[in-house]
């Protein structure tokens, strides 16, 4: 895949991900880590995103419990 198709298709899946309303931000990564350390293939993709809990589901449940 070139990466030209790789940025178009992660950038789908990122505004995909930020139609959800409980998520704030989405970071894509792709290929391995420049230092070395983790064997993955370049041609892994890595997404990260970060979400807030609505008090519904694990969040109702932790404030039941303090």
């Amino acid at each position: 895949m070139k990466l030209e198709e790789t940025v178009e298709l992660a950038q789908n899946v990122k505004r995909q991900l930020l139609q959800v309303p409980e998520v704030r931000f989405v970071l894509f990564q792709a290929g391995r880590p420049n230092d070395g350390t983790d064997p993955l293939a370049f041609s892994t993709w890595s997404f990260m995103y970060s979400y807030i809990l609505k008090k519904t589901g694990v969040k109702a449940l932790l404030e039941k419990s303090s």
